[in-house]
């Protein structure tokens, strides 16, 4: 079931709580702030605090994420560091090799 279904329900006459009942890519306590909106007649004070409490988790996994991804940049940083330092000194220990004397 997708949103269209949703569409479709709402311009049959349903309610728009009715209408996401198979929907599961929202979450229960979304569908239960907008049953209670369309009970008492106001629905946007909740979807506000829905807003406000949403707003809040995605920052918090933003934040979250960000720390999960320095320690694989601060890896990919050292290894392309270590990689320059043995381009340039690989062919230094290289000439060393050819040009010391043989005994």
């Amino acid at each position: 079931m997708r949103l269209p279904s949703v569409r479709k329900k709402l311009l049959k006459g349903s309610t728009l709580t009715k209408g996401m009942e198979g929907l599961t890519v929202f979450p229960v306590t979304f569908r239960n702030l907008l049953s209670m909106g369309e009970e008492s007649g106001r629905m946007q004070p909740g979807l506000l605090k829905l807003g406000r409490y949403y707003q809040v988790q995605i920052d918090y996994r933003l934040d979250n994420l960000s720390k999960l991804i320095e320690p694989i940049l601060l890896a990919v940083i050292f290894g392309m560091v270590l990689t320059l330092a043995l381009a340039i000194l690989l062919p230094i220990w290289k000439i060393n090799e050819v040009m010391r004397p043989k005994f």
